[in-house]
C-alpha cells in the first residue's frame, strides 16, 4: 500500500496554527512518512448546515501543510456518511486505507457521529497495530491556541496577535486585476484582488507586507467600500505598494497583514482622501521595517 507504514495526522488544519505545527512536528518525530488527513469544507456544514468561515483557502492549506514536510496531504469532502460514521468504524477505515504506523492527534480532536470519537478512541481500535500520539494543547496568553480563537482575533482587528498565533501573519493573495483606476488618480495606484473565499478582518486600513514575483514590499491596504469615492457598498481589497510603480496586473500577489492601521470612514473630498493615505503611507511604512 502506497501509505503503509505513515505516520498519519488528522484534524482540519485550518490556519495551520502554532498548534497544528506542533502536531506536524511530533510527527516528524517519529522519522516516518507524514500523511495528513483533512477536509475541503468544514464538518459543520453538514452537521449543522452552517460552518464559520476559513482562515484558509484549501490550497493554501495544502501548501502550507506541505512546506512544513508533510509528505502527502490527502484532502477530501466531508459528507453525511462520514457524519453518521461510528468512530470506531473510522477508525479502522482509515487504518485500512492507509496502514498508519502511528496515528497523532490534538488532545481535543473529535470524530465520528455526534464527535463520540476522542483520542482515547484511537488508542482503545490500536490492539497494537499503530503507536498513538496525543498532542496537548499549545497555551499562548494563558489559553489554548485555536482556529476558533484565531478567528475571533481576526474579526477583531487585531493582526499582530493573529500573527502570533499563526506563527506567520495572516494572509490575503489573488490575481491582481484592473479596477476604476481611482487610486491612480489621486496620486495613489493600487493593486486590486478578487475577495477570496475566507475570512477577511474589520473593514479599514492596514499595514502589510506584499510578495511579489520575489520581491517584499511595504503596501497599505484597505478594505471596505471606498466611501469617498463610490456608492455602490461593494467590498473591496485595494493595496498601494510604496516605492514600486511597475506593472502588476494580470500578476499573482501575496499580501501579510502586519497590523491594523485606521477605521474606513468618508472624507470631504478626493484631496482629503490623499492627504490621509500619504500619512497611512508613512504609518505602514513604520510597521513594515520593525
Amino acid at each position: 500500500m502506497e501509505h503503509n507504514g505513515c505516520t498519519l495526522i488528522l484534524g482540519m488544519f485550518d490556519g495551520v496554527h502554532i498548534g497544528h505545527r506542533a502536531l506536524i512536528s511530533a510527527a516528524r518525530a517519529a522519522e516516518r512518512p507524514v500523511v495528513a488527513y483533512t477536509f475541503d469544507n468544514h464538518p459543520m456544514v453538514i452537521v449543522n448546515g452552517f460552518a464559520p468561515p476559513m482562515l484558509m483557502t484549501n490550497d493554501e492549506k495544502r501548501d502550507k501543510l506541505m512546506e512544513l514536510c508533510v509528505n502527502k496531504v490527502v484532502m477530501e469532502t466531508f459528507d453525511a456518511k462520514l457524519a453518521k460514521m461510528p468512530e470506531r468504524e473510522y477508525i479502522e477505515l482509515l487504518c485500512s486505507r492507509f496502514e498508519p504506523s502511528c496515528i497523532v492527534v490534538g488532545y481535543n480532536h473529535t470524530f465520528g457521529a455526534g464527535g463520540k470519537g476522542t483520542p482515547e478512541t484511537i488508542r482503545q481500535v490500536a490492539q497494537g497495530r499503530y503507536e498513538t500520539i496525543v498532542v496537548p494543547p499549545v497555551i499562548f496568553g494563558e489559553a489554548p491556541v485555536s482556529s476558533t480563537r484565531i478567528r475571533e482575533i481576526i474579526a477583531e482587528g487585531k493582526l499582530a496577535e493573529a500573527a502570533e498565533l499563526l506563527g506567520e501573519p495572516y494572509c490575503l493573495e489573488g490575481i491582481v486585476e484592473h479596477n476604476m483606476g481611482i487610486g491612480t488618480d489621486i496620486g495613489f495606484p493600487t493593486a486590486n484582488i478578487p475577495i477570496p473565499d475566507k475570512l477577511l478582518p474589520p473593514n479599514g486600513v492596514y499595514a502589510v507586507c506584499a510578495l511579489l514575483e520575489g520581491l517584499r514590499l511595504p503596501g497599505v491596504m484597505n478594505i471596505g467600500i471606498k466611501p469617498t469615492v463610490s456608492d455602490t457598498k461593494k467590498i473591496s481589497i485595494e493595496t498601494h505598494l510604496i516605492g514600486f510603480d511597475g506593472d502588476v496586473y494580470g500578476k499573482r500577489i501575496k499580501l501579510e497583514l502586519l497590523d491594523f492601521v485606521r477605521n474606513e470612514r468618508r472624507f470631504e473630498s478626493k484631496a482629503a482622501l490623499a492627504a490621509q493615505i500619504e500619512f497611512d503611507r508613512a504609518t505602514a511604512l513604520i510597521r513594515f521595517k520593525k
